[in-house]
């Protein structure tokens, strides 16, 4: 079954592959089952009546979506050697999941984590020029896959162990907390490159930062966070950090 298992966080990259307007990822979804779903069901018939089954409506966010397979899995085979039907019981774990689901990896790799690591990239290139325009693409690829290559192959195999158990686990987990520690590093970061807005002539010749310009970049950075900590408006600190940076480059233009 491990191997299977395998096969169907594999499966779950094209998950939107076979994306419709009717029924959405349901192809992907029962596709990327399959493997799994064979080693549950070897009768070919039960197997092909399961899968049509699971070409029903589907629609959740693509990295979260192997969290509800182990869990649809983990009821299959359940139903399987109990052998009785799971089609409402695995009908009810998809409708209440699938929303839930969606709105945390919005939330999460969408709102958060996508900025958080073009941030970080424009940071880097400012920072350090030298290390050339490769470091800021690794870092940004970084950021952004480490979490999501995490969630996608070890949720498969959490949700699998946990069953629709895994409804409670995902209310006990810190989710919005974890999504609110990585907005406000964004937010830093914001602060700090809005504050060089203007100011990045330097990145083409890989001059070194002038001292001034570091002190502005962490300053920022710093102003941003109490700001953030004083609970201010994060629209009225982006604008008025956009308007702050634009005066100071044209008050203090670069000189390199």
């Amino acid at each position: 079954m491990r191997k299977a298992m395998f096969k169907v966080v594999w499966r779950s990259f094209f998950l939107q592959a076979g994306w419709n307007f009717e029924r959405m990822q349901n192809l992907g979804f029962a596709w990327s089952m399959q493997p799994a779903l064979k080693e549950i069901y070897p009768d070919k018939n039960r197997r092909l009546d399961v899968l049509k089954r699971h070409l029903e409506l589907f629609n959740t966010h693509p990295y979260m979506a192997t969290l509800l397979m182990g869990c649809v899995l983990k009821t299959e085979r359940e139903s399987a050697e109990l052998r009785i039907d799971a089609a409402a019981r695995v009908g009810a774990i998809k409708q209440a999941m699938t929303g839930p689901l969606a709105a945390i990896g919005d939330t999460l790799f969408w709102a958060t984590l996508r900025p958080l690591a073009a941030l970080s990239a424009a940071a880097l290139a400012w920072m350090a020029p030298g290390l050339g325009t490769l470091a800021p693409v690794m870092i940004y690829l970084g950021i952004f896959n480490l979490p999501h290559l995490t969630i996608r192959f070890s949720g498969l195999f959490q949700g699998y162990a946990l069953g629709p158990a895994v409804a409670e686990y995902l209310r006990k987990t810190d989710t919005q907390g974890v999504i609110a520690a990585f907005r406000l590093a964004a937010m830093i970061l914001l602060g700090s490159v809005l504050a060089a807005f203007g100011r990045f002539e330097h990145i083409a010749s890989r001059a070194p930062m002038p001292f001034k310009d570091n002190f502005l970049f962490v300053g920022a950075g710093l102003g941003m966070l109490m700001a953030m900590r004083l609970k201010f408006s994060v629209n009225k600190l982006f604008f008025g950090l956009c308007l702050a940076a634009l005066s100071i480059s044209l008050m203090f233009p670069n000189t390199h």
